[in-house]
């Protein structure tokens, strides 16, 4: 009868201690979380400054010489979403022609945003905006491949970590559309 009892008692115990075990392990990985959102920031914060000093090299100047830069021109016609036709921009292009013979036309853009792009000298950038139908003209930025940031984006080391991947005797595949 005292085991039974003393069983009982125990039990009891063990239960009401049981209840308060997730109460403890959700504060330890709460405290985990905030650890690892602290970290994620700092990451995302290193980023935005290292996308911002790309940026910065990247900004072309306008010189006004004879040096071809991509320029992007939007035009005041309808997108083909929007309900406009697959109009090529012929008027534009050969008002542009008429500037200058120094230009190549590269790609039209007309589904979303109607417009197309084309390399031409510095010095003919400014005077397109004048030309009728040019709702904008922006400079084409330059895009460099860096792979200084890809780990840290892809928190590719905390996997390795978990994972305990070494890297040896794996075959990596890139498959590129």
């Amino acid at each position: 009868m005292k085991f039974k009892k003393m069983g009982y008692i125990c039990l009891t115990v063990i239960l009401f201690l049981s209840y308060f075990a997730p109460i403890v392990h959700a504060q330890e990985s709460s405290q985990a979380t905030k650890q690892s959102t602290k970290q994620t920031k700092l990451q995302e914060e290193k980023f935005i400054i290292d996308l911002k000093n790309i940026k910065e090299k990247n900004k072309l100047s306008i010189k006004g010489g004879d040096k071809k830069v991509r320029v992007i021109i939007q035009t005041y016609t309808l997108a083909e979403i929007d309900g406009g036709s697959k109009e090529r921009y012929d008027k534009i292009k050969s008002d542009i022609k008429n500037m200058t013979d120094d230009v190549v036309f590269q790609n039209d853009f007309s589904y979303l945003v109607s417009g197309f792009s084309l390399d031409i000298p510095e010095k003919y950038v400014t005077s397109l905006s004048s030309i009728k139908c040019v709702k904008k003209v922006s400079i084409a930025r330059t895009f460099y491949q860096t792979m200084s940031n890809a780990v840290d984006l892809t928190h590719a080391q905390q996997v390795w970590q978990d994972r305990h991947y070494k890297g040896e005797g794996m075959v990596v595949s890139i498959i590129d559309s």
